[in-house]
């Protein structure tokens, strides 16, 4: 039978829920968040150079715009006043593809991307803005859920087979 010292009280029980800590006393920095393999869902970054490897390779003339992350608030401005905004698709592919959907030719290809995980990325407001605009000027815009499925569709509209 155990001690009155090593059963917890009601306080203790409620102390270690709210700061839960690993068997060595370190502090476990949020319980409730699920690990997941890098394997199973890459970072964007990740997919992002799987993506760009794909295109150097098959000689395909792309950028790729790097609006996201953290900006120190003087570089944003700066950024901003040279024309930087926010929600330009990822990557701008200037090859372009072959006519599809109706014979329809496209001035070029923009992809946003994210992370495999649906959970773990979704469009802003300003990326769905973009995309419209770009698809009223002539553009083919798509948004994917990690890079096999943008090299997919990029393969099913001639990219990489010419």
């Amino acid at each position: 039978m155990k001690t009155t010292e090593e059963q917890p009280d009601e306080s203790s029980r409620l102390l270690d829920a709210l700061d839960p800590r690993d068997g060595d006393g370190k502090r476990i920095a949020n319980p409730a968040k699920k690990c997941i393999p890098k394997e199973a869902c890459p970072l964007e970054e990740t997919e992002q150079i799987t993506l760009a490897s794909w295109l150097d390779w098959n000689k395909v003339l792309y950028c790729h715009v790097p609006n996201g992350g953290y900006r120190h608030p003087v570089t944003a401005n700066r950024f901003k006043a040279q024309g930087v905004k926010a929600g330009v698709p990822d990557i701008l592919i200037f090859d372009r593809p072959y006519p599809v959907e109706n014979g329809m030719m496209y001035v070029g290809v923009a992809i946003e991307l994210k992370r495999k995980d649906k959970s773990l990325g979704r469009l802003s407001d300003n990326q769905a803005q973009w995309i419209s605009a770009l698809r009223e000027r002539g553009w083919l815009c798509n948004a994917f859920y990690g890079a096999d499925a943008a090299i997919e569709y990029l393969k099913s509209l001639g990219y990489g087979v010419r």
